[in-house]
């Protein structure tokens, strides 16, 4: 072939692309996939260790590692008792809630309402919003607002609520007393935010990279019979989503005896009176400074006010409004809220509104929610 394309005038280009095709059989060739399987090979056992490390972590002994992570910020007006301590102030409802967490936040839901079930509606609206096809236009399908579904006051929708999705109920129960008593954030509870976040992104990190590589060796020992390199290959992939897996029930653990401590700190601070530092119904006769008040603390506070997925629909909106001049962003988002998500997201456009900076305060609301 090289003989031809010189008697045509090619030689050059010839021997140039004879050289390529050489450098791709050196890069691509079984020598390759042999030292890739050699690789593997030996960060196999050191992977399936660390795996089996973390394996055994994954217990309540993995409570302490939350520590390791700071809380900072102005995180508002403290609660009546510290995270850590609320267990020995309620011990029956942090037990309760480890062993049936489901039960358990009937019981919380009823003592944050102030034991006043007609106050009741499915997640008290915090999940409010559109949904599935809604999200791309508010005239499809759906649009979820509690209390029209005769959801409010009904204890059933309660149970159902608390027995289908136990942990959201307890958000909501949260939230819901952090604004109605004018509460802060506690510094353990950033932090657990701030570990499950750091934790979610390795365990997600280490379940593509596994997937990855069981993939990529299937495809070798398919398509090239490359059956070392899949074998190899499918030994790391598999100690890849081990260590994913004891990632995860580690966080299980954290997120169960969180709920537990908070639930107990959430039920001390039903007994507790109501005091004139803001929330709502706290300052008979003035409305507006309460939700002043409210909106304060939100914006003083380490973590978004309303779920993550609104907060991060809203950043990508501020930045889209404010930085590349799509107007109305900003508005499609609140908009489709509830009034009491939608306000306090307003003061932070008017936040970033009358900065001088405005990448700068979206920068810096950001960092503040831990995103």
């Amino acid at each position: 072939m090289k003989d031809l394309a010189r008697m045509a005038g090619y030689g050059d280009e010839a021997e140039q692309i004879s050289q390529a095709a050489g450098c791709c059989q050196g890069c691509c060739g079984p020598d390759c996939f042999n030292q890739a399987a050699d690789c593997m090979d030996a960060i196999s056992p050191f992977a399936e260790l660390l795996g089996k490390f973390i394996g055994m972590a994954a217990s309540p002994c993995a409570w302490p590692i939350v520590y390791c992570f700071e809380a900072e910020g102005d995180l508002g007006r403290p609660w009546a008792v510290q995270m850590e301590y609320a267990p020995c102030k309620q011990p029956h409802v942090c037990c309760c809630s480890i062993c049936c967490v489901q039960l358990t936040q009937i019981g919380v839901r009823y003592v944050v309402l102030d034991k006043d079930i007609s106050k009741y509606k499915c997640f008290q609206g915090y999940f409010d919003g559109p949904y599935c096809c809604a999200v791309c236009s508010p005239s499809l399908p759906f649009t979820f607002t509690a209390g029209s579904y005769g959801d409010e006051g009904n204890p059933c929708c309660l149970c159902l609520e608390a027995f289908c999705c136990p942990f959201c109920a307890f958000g909501a129960s949260r939230e819901y007393q952090r604004a109605d008593r004018g509460l802060g954030y506690d510094p353990t509870e950033i932090r657990v935010d701030k570990c499950l976040d750091f934790f979610g992104c390795c365990a997600e990190c280490c379940l593509c990279c596994g997937c990855g590589l069981k993939c990529v060796g299937c495809l070798a020992g398919c398509c090239l019979g490359q059956e070392n390199f899949e074998e190899s290959s499918e030994r790391l992939g598999n100690a890849c989503t081990h260590m994913a897996y004891g990632i995860i029930r580690g966080m299980q653990w954290i997120i169960r005896i969180a709920t537990a401590c908070m639930s107990a700190q959430m039920c001390h601070e039903a007994q507790q009176p109501k005091t004139s530092h803001g929330g709502q119904g706290q300052v008979m006769g003035a409305p507006m400074q309460q939700e002043m008040g409210v909106q304060k603390s939100a914006l003083n506070s380490a973590s978004p006010p309303v779920p993550k997925p609104i907060a991060r629909k809203f950043l990508q909106a501020l930045r889209a409004e404010y930085e590349n001049r799509a107007d109305g962003a900003v508005g499609e988002v609140i908009d489709n809220l509830p009034s009491h998500q939608s306000s306090v997201l307003a003061s932070y456009e008017d936040q970033v509104r009358n900065s001088g900076n405005p990448s700068a305060e979206i920068n810096n609301i950001s960092r503040s929610w831990g995103m």
